[in-house]
């Protein structure tokens, strides 16, 4: 099995979750709109973006690490 083989056997094994994860993500969020900012600045939005890609993923302890981050940058 090559790699592209088995990166495509990944994601379809996952596919099913990380489509319920993007669901619950859209549903939970928070709606930005234009010219409104966040605490912390771009590298807490970084941060926020990446925790979300993380637990879509199924990379639960980055989005736990990323989450942590995103909340020390937006209080402090």
């Amino acid at each position: 099995m090559d790699a592209e083989q088995y990166v495509d056997g990944l994601i379809e094994a996952e596919r099913g979750g990380m489509i319920e994860r993007a669901k619950w993500i859209s549903d939970h969020r928070p709606q930005f709109s234009a010219g409104m900012a966040i605490s912390g600045g771009e590298e807490a939005l970084i941060a926020f973006e990446d925790a979300q890609l993380c637990y879509i993923h199924g990379v639960f302890s980055g989005a736990i690490v990323l989450s942590q981050s995103f909340i020390e940058q937006s209080i402090c």
